[in-house]
């Protein structure tokens, strides 16, 4: 997946001239090796090494994009946390101080040599900050698979956009990808990094009766809660599986459906369960989920 994401890349930045690279260890490949060869295909003239300072490459990016460039900037999860200053109070408010007539294009690439959404500094999670900033789109792909389409999307989008890599990105998807959605009983909405998980669990719900409409929830910025509002008001029952680090995010959803019109079709309470990065040796997270399916579908 990490090839494919390259590729990507580099077809972008052939396509459009005002495409740069910016970022720490950019011309040997970063992090993860998504920038690896880059520079014989678009030449060094695009191509910025910046040095191990996130908050310098962050600075050159913006003013590269207010410039009128797209510049993709990779730094690592850490400074993301670190630069929210930046990236908030700067880049998102330009388009609100122009009255929305002008909107500076950067994809940020967050890395993190992790895996398993270890995103922190401190106890402080990406989500947190920028899930309920305006302006700011935070992605994080809920599987390998996944990612392609949506680091195609970012890579277009206007505005920030932030797409969050981690090791996990580097790894196999685990099976052939399940179609568990249109159940009518309970609909489960997969924050984060879980969906295979959630997926083995709705199977196995599934097996004695319990159909699940499964939601994976990407998009940390919640631009469009029409699907999860919509599949709410035809089962009547919600459960939103997050990590400690998506904590935030789980209460904007459930405060988006308690504020729709799904509300005046639930026949108890959203349920949020908390499924922790390390659960305890011999513990499978996939029955944790599976008991709170049991409980929610009541």
């Amino acid at each position: 997946m990490i090839s494919k994401l390259r590729d990507i890349l580099a077809e972008n930045l052939k396509r459009d001239m005002l495409g740069a690279v910016v970022g720490s260890g950019v011309k040997r490949g970063a992090a993860l090796g998504m920038t690896d060869g880059i520079c014989d295909e678009i030449g060094e003239e695009r191509v910025i090494e910046t040095g191990p300072d996130g908050t310098l490459a962050l600075k050159l990016a913006l003013g590269m994009a207010m410039d009128g460039m797209h510049p993709v900037v990779f730094i690592s999860q850490n400074d993301l946390i670190r630069s929210a200053d930046i990236i908030v109070s700067n880049a998102a408010m330009l388009k609100d101080i122009s009255a929305s007539q002008f909107s500076p294009r950067m994809l940020i690439c967050a890395e993190s040599v992790d895996s398993g959404s270890s995103r922190t500094v401190s106890g402080i999670y990406p989500e947190d900050i920028y899930a309920p900033a305006g302006n700011v789109r935070l992605i994080v792909p809920a599987s390998p698979s996944r990612a392609e389409a949506l680091f195609r999307e970012c890579l277009s989008a206007e505005g920030i956009n932030i797409f969050m890599a981690d090791r996990s990105l580097c790894g196999e998807d685990s099976a052939e990808e399940q179609e568990l959605t249109g159940g009518k009983d309970l609909t489960v909405i997969c924050v984060g990094g879980n969906l295979r998980i959630c997926e083995a669990a709705c199977a196995r719900a599934k097996d004695i009766g319990i159909g699940c409409d499964l939601i994976a929830a990407e998009d940390m910025s919640l631009a469009d809660t029409s699907r999860i509002v919509s599949s709410v008001s035809q089962t009547g029952r919600a459960l939103i599986v997050h990590t400690d680090a998506t904590k935030a995010v789980s209460a904007m959803i459930s405060t988006a459906v308690m504020e729709s019109e799904a509300f005046y079709y639930l026949y108890s309470p959203v349920r949020r369960m908390c499924l922790p990065l390390n659960v305890k040796e011999g513990t499978d997270p996939r029955n944790l989920i599976y008991e709170e399916i049991l409980k929610a579908a009541k």
